[in-house]
């Protein structure tokens, strides 16, 4: 009826009977689906129509080839969304011809070519988003000259130029937003830009902009300044101080900018982040750096700075990475750096740090990135307290002065994937304690004096890629298995008494040479003799408390989560009993880190329990990770809707090979990707496929209620990092139940990541669900499990998975959603899942409202850049007002006063 509003001229009448009177169904040129009364066609060629096009958008397509030339007789238009598309060429220069234009969006396409001369020329142009092309020459002077431009978005393309001298006084003085990011820009930056009083965010990063930093204090709505990888010179301005509070984001890195730091910089008082690496700047870090305490992330590495780390960083209690690599710092590492408690990565390496380790600094529990402390001259020990960092992924303290042995506690370091003490004055053996560094991938203990011999634990660590042990004093046999069968990433040469090994080493058999005096060889022979019988005895001996310790052992040795009832006790043979030896008939699951199976446990009391068992893959090279995240995730996790753990099993199976298993509640209902997509017509307990809307809404809001804990009720907040269909599970009340939490990462209360910092764990979650800025390298953040979520509810009510075939060339689950926002409420209607409407019966007047009240939070949800994502508490009230809009609908449509819930009954 909207689009008839708009038509001026029906010479055929086809538009007659679109009306409230006749089913839309039965209009002209209308054509519905044979089994929902739904459009599926809309035909009006050759109808003679004329009106007023005013909306042109098709972002978000496959749409391939050169936009027309034709598009500039649409005198009308005001807005073209073209985004995301594959389109090529160049912009038509008849684009300028569009008097009433004022939108133009073409982003992420590939086209070619300059900007149209004539964009300068509209009189209500206002936003122009072309990044992400292969765009080229200078900005034409016209669109410089646009009074009405308020929005300029080109980065990721190859233009060049240089900015008039004018800009944001008489050239764009309405500016707000202006990217240039990774083109060919050259020339300086217009201190006029300053007078553009409305800009927010100025980002001209990667380019060759030389000269002068402008002084931009008048600019008191900035928020974001990113000028960094330019060749920008000189100081910072002195009038760094006067910039707005508003600002949260300071980018100046890789340029050549020399001085210190002004003073002025603690009036900033909301910044967030502050990267100044890669340039030239010396003198001291000034200490009221330290008032800046909403700061996030501090940069300064690779320059020229001096004295010592102010104590007053401890004051930056928000602080999520902290870098001053690579400068000439000197005197101790500040204890008062142990406040940082929410400290994810810390580099302070290549400098001249003096002193021991503070204690303070290794008991952050919150350090689960890096600690690179390498490059120094720190001397001591190793603190005992660097076990408390049990999330820790990387730990580097190579070339320095330190000593004393190993202690112990750095095996409680569990997750370390990268350990580096090379070039110090290590000394002793190996500790035991390193056989649990399981996900150990490299390790460098070369140029020390440890001695003894070469641990044979090391051969069973099926992630170690690099073993550095050269230059030190290890004796004795060199084992043969694992990684020591690879010449190439073993290194153990500068060891004098090395024996054995694969052939590849040349060394030495472990055999003493015979000589030969005859009475040393009947001596020889008489202590040989000896040497055989009391080893046969001890091995006896040995055998037999071995196979004592192993029965008592495989008989119960668990690993209990503490709760306020009494904890199942449960072994290897109960559980192997339980499953009926692990049959593939008890097999209800299997992927890459274990196996589940389902299992009916008998009590002392004859009382029978239905469970489900998750057997560890202990092949698998983040088994064990697995088993100790999920340990530690669920340690102290209680919410109805999260899977309920009975007891954690740790033991030995018949073979005597290492067993894990963690042991759930059974979930009768299975998981929810059984409702969403299976491909037969009941599920597995007999139960129709199909799920209603307010079915799924009340498992959407569990699902978020769930996460919302995670991230803001527990002790430690908890990402869960692989939110996925088939990680929730539904209980006999339909009631969820998130589980799987063997990729979970605990992290200091309130963190985030930059979205630029590399992980040292590698990519998190599941293809389609992973967020992608973990493919980009980044580390777990809330913001992922966030993304997760949206794809998720997502698929929950379009019943398409994110990995669909139809998904590609640009396409996805997302980008499809967005799509359909920008059209009326029934936009979504298209995409909503077949099965959801035919069970759709009570929704009142106002489904498609809800509807695409859903599929918006979906949307935002899986936005791209993760600081345009929500927390996950406003997503919980977000669907809880949809909720009971729905509630209130049906009480409308019924005539009642009140609606009774009667979920979570047993009525009959």
């Amino acid at each position: 009826m909207d689009l008839k509003s708009q038509i001026t001229q029906d010479p055929l009448q086809i538009m007659a009977t679109w009306n409230s009177t006749t089913h839309f169904c039965q209009w002209g040129g209308i054509t519905c689906g044979r089994r929902h009364q739904r459009v599926t066609i809309i035909d009006l060629r050759s109808s003679r129509l004329s009106g007023n096009l005013v909306l042109f958008t098709f972002a978000g397509n496959l749409l391939s080839g050169r936009i027309p030339d034709e598009i500039g007789s649409l005198s009308k238009l005001k807005r073209i969304g073209l985004g995301n598309n594959s389109l090529t060429g160049s912009i038509p220069q008849s684009v300028g011809n569009m008097s009433s234009l004022e939108e133009l969006y073409a982003y992420r396409n590939h086209l070619v070519g300059s900007l149209p001369d004539g964009l300068g020329q509209l009189r209500n142009f206002s936003i122009v988003s072309l990044y992400d092309n292969s765009l080229s020459g200078p900005i034409p002077d016209s669109t410089f000259n646009s009074s009405t431009l308020i929005v300029v978005d080109l980065e990721l393309n190859m233009l060049t130029g240089q900015l008039p001298s004018g800009l944001g006084s008489r050239f764009l003085p309405q500016l707000q937003f202006i990217s240039l990011v990774n083109n060919r820009f050259s020339g300086s930056i217009p201190a006029s830009l300053s007078n553009a009083t409305d800009l927010g965010t100025i980002r001209l990063g990667s380019n060759m902009f030389s000269g002068r930093i402008p002084p931009l204090e008048k600019l008191n709505k900035l928020r974001w300044m990113a000028i960094d990888s330019n060749e920008l010179g000189t100081g910072l301005p002195d009038q760094i101080g006067n910039l707005s509070r508003r600002l949260t984001l300071m980018l100046v890195s890789s340029n050549q900018i020399s001085g210190g730091i002004p003073p002025g910089v603690e009036n900033l008082i909301n910044l967030r982040q502050f990267e100044a690496h890669n340039n030239n700047l010396a003198g001291n870090i000034p200490s009221n750096i330290g008032k800046l305490q909403n700061l996030e992330g501090l940069n300064l590495a690779n320059n020229g700075f001096s004295g010592s780390i102010p104590t007053s960083l401890g004051n930056l209690t928000r602080m999520v990475e902290l870098h001053l690599e690579m400068n000439s710092l000197q005197g101790r590492i500040p204890d008062a750096l142990g406040n940082c408690k929410r400290l994810l990565a810390a580099n302070l390496s290549q400098n001249s740090l003096e002193g021991t380790i503070p204690t303070e600094l290794v008991s952050l529990s919150s350090l689960s990135i890096f600690l690179d402390l390498s490059g120094n001259r720190l001397s001591g020990s190793i603190p005992v307290e660097v076990g408390n960092l049990k999330n820790l992924g990387k730990l580097r303290l190579s070339q320095n002065r330190l000593s004393g042995r190993i202690p112990n506690s750095l095996g409680s370091c569990e997750t370390l994937e990268a350990l580096y003490l090379d070039s110090n004055y290590f000394q002793g053996s190996i500790p035991q304690s390193l056989s649990a560094l399981r996900g150990i991938q490299r390790l460098n203990l070369s140029r020390n004096n440890f001695s003894g011999q070469i641990p044979d634990f090391f051969q069973s660590f099926s992630s170690l890629e690099s073993l550095d042990l050269s230059h030190n004093n290890f004796q004795g046999l060199v084992p043969t298995e694992g990684i020591f069968r690879r010449q190439n990433s073993t290194l153990i040469d500068g060891n004098g008494d090395l024996c054995g090994g694969i052939p590849d080493l040349r060394l030495p058999k472990c055999i003493q040479e015979r000589s030969g005096k005859a009475n040393q060889v009947k001596l020889k022979i008489i202590i040989s003799s000896s040497v055989s019988i009391s080893a046969a005895v001890i091995i006896a001996f040995t055998c037999f408390f071995i196979y004592r310790s192993r029965k008592k052992q495989s008989r119960k040795i668990t690993m209990h989560l503490p709760s306020s009832r009494e904890v199942l006790q449960v072994s290897y043979e109960r559980l192997l009993k339980a499953t009926d030896g692990f049959s593939s008939e008890n097999l209800i699951g299997r992927g890459g880190s274990g196996s589940v199976y389902r299992g009916t446990l008998d009590s002392p009391d004859e009382t029978k329990s239905e469970i489900a068992v998750k057997v560890l893959n202990l092949v698998h090279p983040r088994a064990y990770k697995s088993f100790l995240a999920e340990c530690q995730a669920l340690r102290n996790a209680r919410h109805r809707n999260l899977v309920k753990v009975v007891t954690v099993c740790s033991s030995v199976d018949h073979h005597g090979d290492d067993f894990r298993a963690l042991v759930y509640e059974f979930m009768e209902n299975g998981s929810l990707d059984d409702w969403l997509h299976q491909s037969t017509a009941t599920l597995a307990n007999g139960k129709q496929r199909g799920l209603n809307l307010m079915q799924r809404l009340n498992i959407a809001i569990d699902i978020a209620s769930a996460i919302d804990y995670l991230h803001n009720q527990c002790e430690s907040p908890i990402i869960h990092c692989d939110l996925k269909p088939s990680n929730v599970l539904l209980d006999h009340r339909m009631t969820v139940r998130v589980s799987d939490f063997g990729l979970a990462k605990l992290v200091a209360a309130g963190c985030r990541v930059s979205a630029n910092q590399s992980s040292s764990v590698g990519v998190r979650g599941t293809i389609g669900y992973a967020p992608p800025e973990y493919g980009m390298g980044s580390d777990a953040s809330t913001y992922g499990d966030v993304y997760s979520y949206g794809i998720l509810l997502l698929e929950m009510f379009t019943g398409k998975s994110p990995t669909d075939t139809m998904f590609k060339d640009g396409m996805s689950l997302h980008s499809l959603a967005d799509s359909k926002l920008g059209f009326p409420a029934d936009g979504v209607m298209d995409i909503v899942d077949p099965l959801l409407l035919e069970k759709e019966t009570s929704s009142g007047g106002s489904l498609n409202k809800c509807l695409a009240s859903i599929v918006r939070i979906g949307v935002v949800c899986s936005a791209e850049l993760p600081w345009h994502r929500p927390g996950i508490s406003f997503v919980v009230q977000e669907l809880c007002v949809t909720r009971d809009r729905i509630l209130g609908d049906i009480k409308n449509v019924l005539g009642v006063q009140t609606v009774i819930p009667m979920a979570d009954n047993k009525l009959s």
